[in-house]
């Protein structure tokens, strides 16, 4: 039995917002960030995690709670997907295309159901599928039902692989509740220093974009 079907696993959800003084919708959230990466596994997905969601729960560098898992995720063998930074023809959108739908079809994860998927921009190189759970709680008007997976071609390496655990998860084995191991096993993470690294260079490209041009006076 996985823990989310554990007839005390509404209980430990408030136990844990209580003492951590963090918000229902927060805590059951966490659980299924935990489930889905450990469903992707099952599903024979080969991915690699990181951004905000991978620095906090990988980590453990930043605090903040972050909805969106970003991924990329290897393509099977049987696709030809042009990934280049110059592969904008027709031919080259059209790969990553199919290579996102094949994603699409073959993700299927034990009570998180398949919602909207869509790519986010006009060369096909990002895709955002939501997988929604049912919740336990009323609805939060910031903390949306739905765990979001970013993927795309951005760079992984280096990585180092770390496990995926969740609140409930660790109180819940801690209580001894017989129940299913779902955490995410070896997660291939990208270091933080290099996720660092990335967010000064952008930070930096965008202060080079507003600089005044160089005849201003």
């Amino acid at each position: 039995m996985f823990l989310h079907n554990h007839p005390k696993f509404k209980d430990l959800i408030e136990t844990i917002a209580f003492e951590q003084t963090i918000p229902l919708a927060i805590v059951e959230k966490d659980y299924w960030v935990m489930h889905a990466l450990w469903g992707l596994s099952q599903c024979g997905f080969t991915y690699y995690f990181k951004g905000g969601t991978s620095l906090s729960k990988g980590f453990a560098v930043i605090k903040r709670f972050s909805e969106d898992l970003d991924l990329q995720i290897d393509p099977p063998k049987h696709l030809k997907v042009y990934t280049g930074k110059n592969h904008q023809k027709a031919k080259h959108r059209e790969s990553r295309q199919v290579f996102f739908e094949w994603i699409v079809e073959n993700i299927s994860i034990p009570d998180l159901k398949l919602g909207s998927h869509r790519a986010t921009e006009s060369k096909v190189r990002n895709y955002a599928i939501e997988l929604h759970y049912n919740s336990l709680f009323p609805r939060d008007e910031i903390i949306k039902r739905h765990v979001l997976l970013e993927i795309g071609f951005a760079r992984v390496t280096p990585f180092e692989t770390k496990e995926i655990s969740s609140w409930s998860y660790d109180r819940a084995a801690q209580s001894g509740l017989e129940i299913n191991d779902n955490r995410a096993k070896a997660v291939p993470l990208y270091l933080p220093e290099y996720t660092l690294i990335e967010k000064l260079d952008a930070i930096n490209g965008k202060y080079q974009s507003e600089k005044a041009p160089a005849d201003w006076v």
